[in-house]
């Protein structure tokens, strides 16, 4: 729904209910046959409108008296009015908490996404990487350079190598070849996001995937 439209609307409901209440009577009334199309004295009566065009008007008996040949009447009306509001405020409110509510819902996306991206990782990392590179990336002595420490831009640049061949030369490069072809930069970023979460770092994958 347009955004105007809405806030019309929430105009046009929003109201505020309140009632009015006067007292009518009517001295040596003989004739109770007569009552209701006879003017009543005081209140909003005011000696010139009878019962019944009290009730035309929208008003209701709420209690009534008799003493005798004389007649008490208390009457109430409920009115409805519209309630001032400042559109431009209610506007501004509503967007607010809109752009709140997605927020809140982008950070929960992001969330999941990034454990949905742990978990690939972590599948891949316990496969592919743990034997050579330690349970939480801090390298095997002699058999494998340390990924705890890396920063994502190493981490990626580091694969790449491998795969256009100027990482070849490194130590046991060649055990690395293999899983590095393998390796997509969804890959790289899932298992990178992995590392930070077991070690605590803060750097975030830049992946949107």
């Amino acid at each position: 729904m347009n955004i105007t439209k809405l806030l019309s609307l929430l105009a046009l409901s929003t109201t505020l209910s309140f009632s009015q209440t006067t007292m009518c009577f009517k001295q040596n009334h003989k004739d109770f046959s007569t009552l209701e199309k006879t003017p009543l004295d005081g209140g909003a009566c005011d000696s010139k409108k009878s019962l019944t065009q009290m009730k035309t008007e929208g008003w209701s008996v709420s209690d009534i008296k008799i003493d005798n040949n004389n007649y008490i009447y208390i009457l109430k009306k409920d009115e409805l009015t519209i309630k001032n509001i400042d559109l431009q405020a209610l506007e501004n409110q509503i967007l607010k908490r809109l752009e709140q509510k997605e927020e809140i819902e982008n950070k929960n996306d992001l969330a999941e996404r990034k454990m949905r991206m742990s978990i690939s990782g972590k599948n891949m990392y316990i496969q592919k990487c743990q034997s050579c590179h330690g349970e939480k990336g801090e390298a095997l002595p002699g058999q494998s350079r340390a990924l705890d420490n890396m920063s994502l831009f190493d981490f990626m640049q580091t694969i790449r190598d491998y795969n256009n061949g100027s990482g070849y030369d490194r130590g046991t490069a060649f055990q690395m070849l293999p899983y590095a072809n393998l390796m997509d930069k969804k890959d790289i970023n899932n298992v990178y996001l992995y590392l930070q979460s077991i070690n605590q770092k803060e750097e975030t994958p830049t992946n949107k995937n």
